[in-house]
């Protein structure tokens, strides 16, 4: 009899540890997946910089890439890797910080604003959703703090 009742309860643990499922915890597909990954960061990027090379605004502060395009190109590298890192992907923003880049700018709210234009044209050339469209640009909105005023 005892080996019975001990039979019955191993058995009955076992059914009930094997029923016990743990909830799965997905992780929510990253920014950078859902936009298209590095072909579109990369087109969004150089729509950008093409949008801001045009606007009278805040191109005076890009004239010197005109002239040098070891320059334009470490720019347009930066941009990437910082955009795809924020976003989720795998590239590894290695340039310098936001403050340091712009110290001595003196970049006030309107240039920064036409900044976050110019880039928000260019996601549009990609006609994204709109969840995808207003997370990038929170992306950017989000270092304003770190480039405005400095």
């Amino acid at each position: 009899m005892k080996s019975s009742f001990l039979i019955i309860l191993i058995t009955s643990f076992g059914l009930f540890t094997s029923c016990k499922k743990d909830k799965e915890v997905i992780a929510p597909t990253p920014l950078y997946q859902r936009i298209g990954g590095e072909a579109v960061v990369t087109d969004i990027i150089d729509q950008t910089i093409t949008n801001i090379i045009t606007d009278n605004r805040i191109n005076f502060f890009f004239a010197a890439l005109a002239t040098d395009p070891t320059k334009a190109q470490t720019l347009r590298k930066n941009l990437i890797d910082q955009l795809g890192q924020l976003s989720g992907g795998n590239q590894q923003y290695t340039g310098r910080t936001m403050t340091a880049v712009h110290t001595g700018m003196n970049i006030n709210t309107a240039q920064f604003a036409a900044f976050i234009e110019d880039f928000t044209r260019a996601i549009d050339s990609k006609n994204l959703p709109a969840a995808e469209k207003a997370e990038l640009i929170a992306l950017y909105q989000n270092l304003s703090a770190d480039i405005i005023g400095k």
